[in-house]
């Protein structure tokens, strides 16, 4: 990888960038990637977080049907 961001780093200071904009462009992508991270971990909790809703929901499900059915017989 670091051989690879060294590539990186070398053509775009060939193509006429400082060192200074090759910085401030990484930190920029840096930034956005640790924001993508965040989104992602926040998504992945709401997902956890439904899959346990209807998780519950099925149960309850399950249950008052079991009760009704039992309650019924009689």
């Amino acid at each position: 990888m670091r051989s690879k961001n060294n590539n990186y780093r070398s053509s775009y200071l060939l193509s006429g960038h400082t060192a200074e904009t090759i910085n401030k462009h990484e930190e920029f992508v840096l930034g956005l990637w640790e924001e993508l991270k965040r989104k992602t971990s926040r998504k992945k909790c709401k997902l956890n977080d439904a899959s346990e809703f209807h998780k519950l929901n099925n149960e309850v499900r399950t249950l008052c049907l079991a009760s009704f059915f039992s309650l019924s017989s009689f």
